[in-house]
C-alpha cells in the first residue's frame, strides 16, 4: 500500500465492513488510525463530535462529504448549526453529491465545495410494470412535501410512498415493478438514490426542475421534469408519463468512480 494517501474514515472504520463505498475506497486509500493518517474523512453529521475531537487533538486536514444541507435544515437546531460552523471553520475540503448541493452551501454558508457523484447500489431484478408510481424519498418539511401523492390522487393513479416501511427485498421489488418513480421536492441533494436504481432497471423518473434538485445531475436527459412551483404542471407531466410509459437506460455512477474522484480531490488538497 506504499504511496497511497493514509486516510482515517471517521464515519465507519471497520476492516470487516462491507459497505460498498468503503470497499471501493480501500482500493485507492490506505485506511489507518488517526495517529498515522494524512487526512480525516467525515461522511456523517452524526459523527460530528468525534470529528471535532480529532481536529482539536491532531490538527490534520478534514474532508467532509456533505450529503445534504437544505434550507429547512439551516438554523433548524443546534446540531445542524454546529455542522455548518464546523464546515465553515474547520473543513479543509467539502465534497457534495450534486451541483444542487454545491449551490445551496454557497448560498447559505458562503463556502465552496467540489461535486463528487455518489456511487449507486445496483442490483438485478425481474422487471415488470405493476401499474403504480413509487415515491421513495422520506417525508421532510418543505413546500412540495405531499405534492406527488396529492397529484396522483387527483389523477386517480395508484402511488406508493415507501417511507422506510419495507424490507430491502420488498423495496427492490417495488423499484423493479413500478411504472415510474418520482421525487416532487424542490430541494434534494440527489433526489434519492432509488431514482438511479430505477434508471438502471429501465424505470423513468419524474422530478422537479428546481436548481436545488440534485437528481438532474444523475438523470440528465433520461429524466422527466416538471416546473417546481407549478402543481398543475406536475399533474400534467405525471399523466404524460403514466399514459406513454417510456423506456429508459442511463449510465450509473459506480462506487469505484466515486472513490477515484474523492482520491483525486484529496490529492489536490494535500498538494496545496
Amino acid at each position: 500500500m506504499s504511496g497511497l494517501i493514509k486516510l482515517h474514515f471517521i464515519e465507519n472504520f471497520s476492516e470487516g465492513d462491507t459497505d460498498r463505498q468503503l470497499v471501493a475506497m480501500k482500493e485507492v486509500f490506505e485506511f489507518t488510525g488517526p495517529e498515522e493518517a494524512d487526512v480525516f474523512y467525515l461522511a456523517s453529521i452524526f459523527r460530528l463530535q468525534e470529528a471535532m475531537s480529532l481536529r482539536a487533538q491532531y490538527h490534520k486536514p478534514i474532508v467532509v462529504y456533505c450529503w445534504d444541507y437544505y434550507l429547512w435544515k439551516h438554523n433548524s437546531d443546534a446540531l445542524w448549526q454546529k455542522y455548518a460552523t464546523f464546515m465553515k471553520n474547520h473543513a479543509s475540503l467539502i465534497l457534495v453529491p450534486s451541483e444542487a448541493q454545491r449551490l445551496r452551501l454557497k448560498e447559505l454558508l458562503d463556502i465552496d465545495s467540489v461535486v463528487v457523484k455518489t456511487g449507486i447500489p445496483l442490483y438485478e431484478a425481474e422487471v415488470s410494470d405493476g401499474n403504480f408510481i413509487l415515491d421513495p424519498v422520506r417525508y421532510y418539511p418543505e413546500e412540495n412535501q405531499f405534492w406527488a401523492e396529492d397529484a396522483a390522487k387527483e389523477l386517480g393513479i395508484p402511488i406508493v410512498h415507501s417511507e422506510h416501511q419495507f424490507s430491502k427485498e420488498e423495496f427492490e421489488k417495488l423499484v423493479a415493478t413500478c411504472t415510474f418513480l418520482t421525487c416532487a421536492y424542490r430541494e434534494a441533494s440527489t433526489g434519492g438514490l432509488s431514482l438511479m436504481e430505477g434508471l438502471y432497471l429501465g424505470k423513468p423518473a419524474l422530478v422537479s426542475n428546481s436548481p436545488y434538485m440534485g437528481a438532474r445531475d444523475y438523470l440528465g436527459d433520461n429524466g422527466h421534469y416538471f416546473q417546481y412551483d407549478d402543481f398543475g404542471d406536475l399533474k400534467k407531466q405525471m399523466w404524460k408519463l403514466w399514459t406513454t410509459r417510456p423506456k429508459v437506460k442511463g449510465k450509473i455512477p459506480t462506487y469505484q468512480e466515486m472513490a477515484n474522484s474523492i482520491c483525486e480531490a484529496i490529492k489536490t488538497l494535500l498538494k496545496g
